[in-house]
């Protein structure tokens, strides 16, 4: 759970809205909503609904019990209400102390609180540690046929495999910038625009895109290429040094930019070998794994942890178990 305060129009679902990705259409506004716990990923106007329960009998601490509970990973914003100034009508003075006993509990709970003015955050508190999820897309024709799809530009063959829910909510999707990944992050993620990443797009493989082992097998090309062990590029192809570079590169931005927002987890909609170059060098294992250990199958992946300290100081990913699928440890 996040909270956002901060005074009356300083910006603060513009904020929300700018670091997370979502659309109007996740927001529920506090100020007509059912009085119920809201299913939303995002609540505008907290005050407001508990002015309404108030008005309507009901506890407003109690319900902020319960919304703690139901929904714990809403993002609640909600404007600061009193400034010292103790107004002479009861009412509004229950409103007022009820806001603050609220706004108190949610605060507790949640893993980060941030004060907003005139448009720009403090972080009031931070989660110690950032999550993240690494998906691969979901299966296209290509990979279907056993194809080497590479940077290919190809949709996927059954979206209708994709369902929201899948996998956590995340605070930001990240995703490469090709159709596959795009796809499979709006469907995964469909209230939230992702943040596209050009150089985590997979590797190119130059004469070999579009093609099968079957009718690679007997090319002295692609047996070179294979008996190298990625030491030397495809004919016309991506030298796997520089895609491995890239993909690192994106990856650690987008993870500095996450603790520099206080983004609590962050999803990454990946291909096979930009998810594989990437743990290879940051995850931290006690045996150590090479390149092709880090495989995921379609709509599987692994998910992992790092702090702020951890990543200036280390740069490293731990805690790493599978998501998707039959997940093992």
């Amino acid at each position: 759970m996040r909270m956002v305060i901060g005074g009356c129009c300083q910006g603060k679902l513009e904020l929300v809205l700018r670091q997370t990705g979502y659309r109007m259409p996740a927001v529920c506004d506090g100020a007509t909503c059912p009085l119920e716990v809201p299913q939303q990923p995002v609540l505008n106007h907290l005050q407001l609904l508990l002015r309404r329960l108030l008005k309507n009998g009901q506890d407003p601490v109690a319900f902020a019990q319960a919304l703690a509970a139901q929904n714990p990973e809403i993002i609640l914003i909600t404007d600061e209400i009193g400034g010292g100034i103790v107004p002479i009508d009861r009412f509004e003075r229950e409103w007022r102390e009820a806001v603050g006993r609220a706004c108190c509990l949610l605060a507790e709970r949640s893993g980060r609180v941030d004060r907003v003015f005139a448009g720009l955050p403090c972080v009031i508190k931070r989660a110690a540690n950032l999550e993240i999820l690494m998906i691969r897309h979901a299966k296209t024709a290509g990979n279907l046929e056993g194809r080497y799809i590479g940077q290919t530009d190809e949709p996927l063959a059954v979206p209708e495999d994709v369902k929201a829910g899948m996998f956590p909510v995340a605070d930001r999707i990240y995703t490469s910038p090709l159709m596959r990944c795009r796809q499979t992050a709006a469907l995964l993620y469909p209230d939230q625009e992702a943040v596209v990443v050009e150089t985590l797009k997979e590797c190119y493989f130059g004469n070999f895109e579009g093609k099968s082992y079957q009718e690679l097998k007997d090319l002295p090309e692609y047996q070179a290429w294979i008996a190298a062990a990625g030491k030397q590029a495809p004919p016309n192809g991506e030298r796997q040094q520089l895609f491995k570079a890239r993909c690192c590169y994106g990856f650690a931005k987008a993870v500095q930019d996450c603790l520099t927002d206080g983004i609590q987890r962050a999803a990454f909609v990946l291909h096979g070998g930009s998810m594989m170059a990437v743990l290879e060098h940051f995850a931290a294992s006690e045996t150590p794994r090479s390149f092709y250990q880090w495989q995921a199958d379609n709509l599987c992946g692994w998910a992992a942890q790092t702090s702020l300290h951890g990543w200036v100081e280390r740069r490293t990913l731990w805690d790493l178990h599978r998501i998707g699928g039959e997940a093992d440890t």
